[in-house]
C-alpha cells in the first residue's frame, strides 16, 4: 500500500510542477500583451506606415520562398512577428477565438490557465 502512495504521490507532484509551469508561462505571455496594449493603441487610425511606426510595433518579419499554386498563381507567406507578442495567425486577427501558442507547441487558453491555478491551489492546501 506504502509503494501505491507513493507511486500516487509522484505523479501528483509531475502534474503540479507541469501545471505550474503552465501558469507561469500563461502570466508572462499576459504580461507581453499588457505591454503591448499601449502601444498599438496609438496606432489604431494609421493612415501612413513610417519607420517610427514599424520600428516601435515589429519585432521581425519573416518572409517565405514564393510557392507555385495548382493553379498557376504564385503566392508567398509572410509572418509578422509583434513586439512583445510574437506571431498572430491571421484568423485570430480576424475575430475567431485567441490562443496564445507557447514554446513546444503548448495552446494556453483561458479555460486551461482557471483550472491549472485550482489545482494547483489544491496542492498547496
Amino acid at each position: 500500500m506504502s509503494k501505491g502512495y507513493e507511486e500516487e504521490q509522484s505523479g501528483l507532484k509531475e502534474r503540479r510542477n507541469h501545471l505550474t509551469e503552465l501558469i507561469t508561462r500563461a502570466e508572462s505571455a499576459y504580461e507581453n500583451i499588457d505591454k503591448f496594449l499601449p502601444i498599438i493603441q496609438k496606432y489604431t487610425d494609421i493612415n501612413e506606415l513610417n519607420t517610427h511606426i514599424l520600428n516601435e510595433l515589429i519585432q521581425k518579419i519573416v518572409v517565405y520562398e514564393k510557392t507555385d499554386n495548382p493553379d498557376g498563381s504564385k503566392s508567398q507567406r509572410v509572418d509578422i512577428h509583434y513586439k512583445f507578442i510574437g506571431y498572430v495567425e491571421m484568423k485570430e486577427m480576424f475575430g475567431l477565438p485567441m490562443v496564445m501558442v507557447m514554446a513546444k507547441d503548448v495552446e494556453i487558453d483561458d479555460v486551461l490557465i482557471a483550472e491549472a491555478r485550482g489545482v494547483a491551489k489544491e496542492f498547496a492546501g
